[in-house]
């Protein structure tokens, strides 16, 4: 019932990226059930939508389904064709996962057709690649053993908290009970020497005081009669004592129960709260384009993408448009969950603005302020800035121009030894209370050997360094930027991990993080 509404909710909004999502997860969903006829009518959509938007992992998958469906169906060639498309595919991106499945059926088929020779050659690919994907398994064991040592831990500890409460009642009733005996041993060799001191007085003294030794016998009953009092009272306090000691024992043992229900049901939701966020991620990769997009466009870039969770409220998108390339990176109003459902909202609408034949840079914000706003204005948020922090480029390879357009994001050209700073507008592309302007239109001439970078604010919110609460600072990021310029795209990227590393140390990452550059 989930799929069928996500479908319909897809094919309502006319999401041609998340229609391709929603109709693979069926399908699959369909072929583990065995229904093979109608999981093919969803592939085939699958495959054209993937083809249009040049999700190549889509169309991979896709592909490899459907010539796992014409296998089973004894459709060899079909299924051949199929294979060897999504083959093709999975070794240019380097799907290890799908190359590995893909050897697997290969080798069945040319099995069932008695060739050997290509049965034996793709079995043994299939050997080879599934050793590899074992070593990436392992690591994943070794993380699940990990936390499997953090909770013996916590109940290690919660054993030794109970042990040294239990030990500290037994000291306190053993410490009671000896008191009472010093107590009694006192009043008993008092009532001993007092005795000894009657018997002497008694024999000096036995004809004059005879009325004087009835009252010291009175006297010595009564001193009974307290002491017996005393003796009685002691013994209540122990018993009141024994009843104190008992009653806390039966609390520490419910504290006892209650954290170890409480551990398990954390536990317990700490597993669903995972499966959740990865399916999200799962998700959110598939909406993003592919990286090696840009190498097909870019002769030199990198692209540095870390989250601070499993999702990311940044993003970048790239898509070719009339003989352009348009580009973006993009910083989502809060990061984690809240952040991805907006980056994936503003990829979405990215995708549809290029249906207007008349693009600049500007008209791509001004658009996306415009929907934005439409869609955000029919809920309520407690925030006023509500929406995208973001840079577009529009780069012409043919006459080595670019147009830059910024909401909170500025575009950074290095050239030689000089780094230039093109500011963006000092509004988002969403909800504002600042007075709405059109976007401004930035126009660039560049030259072969330029260095470009956009950019969220998440490298420079960074807190780090040797003083506590510091931020890595937008000033020392440009310097980093200005200082790295000269190496290749890849040595810059090697060097802001180091350089992010260092800084951050020991330190919980401060938000999401997207830094593109691109070599002219």
């Amino acid at each position: 019932p989930l799929l069928r509404k996500a479908q319909y909710l897809s094919e309502r909004g006319n999401n041609d990226s998340l229609k391709m999502v929603v109709y693979l997860q069926i399908a699959e969903k369909e072929i583990a059930q065995g229904v093979l006829n109608e999981a093919r009518g969803f592939l085939e959509r699958v495959e054209f939508l993937s083809r249009q938007e040049l999700d190549y992992y889509i169309q991979c998958r896709a592909s490899y389904w459907l010539g796992y469906i014409d296998l089973q169906h004894n459709r060899t060639r079909a299924a051949e064709d199929h294979l060897m498309k999504a083959l093709s595919i999975a070794q240019t991106f380097e799907y290890l996962q799908l190359t590995t499945d893909i050897y697997q059926k290969l080798a069945t088929l040319y099995d069932n057709e008695n060739n050997f020779k290509l049965a034996y050659h793709y079995y043994s690919l299939f050997l080879n690649y599934s050793d590899t994907l074992l070593v990436f398994n392992r690591q994943d064991e070794v993380e699940i053993y990990r936390n499997k040592y953090h909770i013996q831990m916590r109940d290690h500890v919660l054993s030794l908290q109970q042990t040294t409460m239990q030990t500290q009642l037994e000291e306190s009733n053993s410490n009671k009970i000896k008191q009472f005996n010093y107590f009694a041993f006192f009043l008993a060799l008092l009532g001993v020497l007092s005795l000894m001191a009657y018997v002497v007085y008694k024999k000096q003294k036995s004809n004059l005081i005879i009325e004087q030794q009835n009252i010291e016998i009175q006297k010595h009953k009564e001193e009974i009669t307290t002491q017996k009092k005393v003796l009685e009272d002691a013994f209540s306090f122990l018993g009141d004592q024994q009843v104190e000691i008992l009653t806390q024992r039966d609390q520490i043992e419910q504290q006892r129960n209650f954290a170890q229900k409480q551990k398990e049901e954390i536990e317990e939701q700490q597993k669903k709260s995972i499966a959740n966020l990865k399916y999200a991620e799962k998700l959110q990769k598939a909406l993003l384009p592919n990286e090696r997009l840009f190498g097909m466009y870019f002769d030199d870039y990198f692209l540095f993408y870390q989250p601070k969770d499993f999702v990311s409220g940044d993003f970048y998108w790239i898509r070719p448009h009339e003989g352009k390339i348009i580009y973006a990176t993009a910083d989502s109003t809060g990061h984690g969950v809240p952040g991805s459902m907006m980056s994936v909202l503003g990829i979405s609408i990215l995708n549809d603005i290029l249906k207007d034949p008349t693009l600049n840079a500007a008209n791509i914000l001004n658009n996306l302020r415009i929907r934005i706003k439409k869609i955000l204005r029919s809920f309520t948020f407690d925030s006023i800035k509500e929406g995208f922090d973001i840079a577009v480029c529009i780069y012409d390879p043919n006459d080595l121009t670019l147009e830059f357009a910024g909401a909170f994001a500025s575009l950074h050209l290095v050239r030689g030894e000089e780094i230039t700073v093109i500011k963006g507008d000092r509004f988002p592309a969403g909800l504002h209370l600042a007075q709405e302007r059109p976007f401004l239109n930035h126009q660039i001439q560049l030259l072969k050997g330029d260095m470009l970078y956009t950019f969220s604010d998440g490298y420079a919110d960074q807190f780090g360094g040797n003083e506590q609460e510091k931020k890595y600072g937008s000033k020392q990021f440009r310097h980093l930027l200005q200082s790295i310029a000269p190496l290749t795209c890849q040595g810059q990227k090697n060097l802001l991990v180091k350089e992010l590393h260092q800084w951050k140390k020991n330190r919980e990452q401060t938000d999401d993080m997207v830094v593109l550059g691109i070599r002219i």
